[in-house]
């Protein structure tokens, strides 16, 4: 039986979920002001934070077949009828979850195989010196243009800058966006988001075309983890496994693997 619960349930504190704090971060987050939070209390957690946001569902590692089962049917008998949806598991939970709708549905699939990191050493680059700002309310065009650029880079998504402008501003007016600037270039960027009391995740790191190929991303990365662990919290992130070079500039930072997710969106074929 699943039940709604809080963000004090005791199985945010069983050991299982702890151990899998790092991939699951955003349940964390969710938990703070959650749309969706229901559990059968024991071994999974599925939680949602709006519409528009991914479902993440935490499972144990050693969750039980009748869990499983239960899991399975309450997925199922909730999104079945859902045009489009996103959901964010285990990799085989994922492929768990979506042969029931894609035995009795006509449901499209696109899927992002993601790494989680986490940073207890940082590491910089070796014969490279960065200058490394907080972006100013001066650099809000280049920051949309940079976060524009992402987009298409990392998810195949056309957005132009001017639709990311506000966002832009918002990250510039909360002093969480970090650049590198060549001259008045933004060469590189990075920024902070989804802190909890434990975790703080490094997002949104591009480099210009340009300029890589430099360890900007690299000192970028490092850099934010320093001052992260610095306020007694530990740097966190997510990669898409698809990107090699993004995946080894976090090594060569000093990230290490913590644990593999997959976001899954799900469109039914009209």
């Amino acid at each position: 039986m699943l039940v709604n619960i809080s963000q004090s349930h005791p199985i945010f504190l069983d050991c299982r979920y702890l151990q899998d704090i790092v991939p699951f971060q955003l349940m964390e987050c969710i938990k703070q002001n959650p749309l969706l939070l229901v559990s059968d209390e024991t071994d999974f957690i599925l939680g949602m934070a709006s519409p528009e946001a991914p479902v993440w569902i935490w499972t144990a590692a050693d969750l039980s077949a009748e869990s499983a089962a239960l899991l399975t049917d309450y997925f199922y008998e909730t999104f079945q009828n859902s045009t489009s949806f996103r959901f964010v598991a285990r990799p085989e939970i994922a492929d768990m979850l979506v042969q029931p709708l894609r035995k009795h549905k006509t449901f499209c699939e696109t899927r992002i195989h993601m790494e989680s990191y986490e940073n207890k050493h940082p590491i910089f680059p070796k014969n490279v010196s960065f200058s490394i700002e907080t972006a100013s309310s001066g650099d809000v065009n280049q920051i949309a243009e940079c976060m524009a650029a992402f987009e298409f880079a990392c998810h195949g998504k056309a957005v132009l800058p001017a639709d990311c402008l506000e966002n832009a501003k918002k990250f510039v007016q909360n002093s969480c966006v970090f650049i590198i600037k060549d001259g008045e270039t933004v060469a590189a960027m990075a920024r902070t988001t989804r802190e909890t009391e434990t975790h703080v995740s490094i997002s949104g790191v591009y480099t210009r075309p340009n300029y890589r190929g430099s360890g900007l991303a690299t000192a970028l990365a490092a850099q934010l983890s320093r001052d992260i662990i610095s306020r007694k919290k530990a740097p966190i992130l997510y990669a898409d496994l698809s990107n090699p070079c993004s995946n080894r500039a976090y090594l060569k930072a000093g990230f290490t693997p913590r644990g593999k997710v997959d976001e899954v969106t799900l469109f039914q074929n009209k």
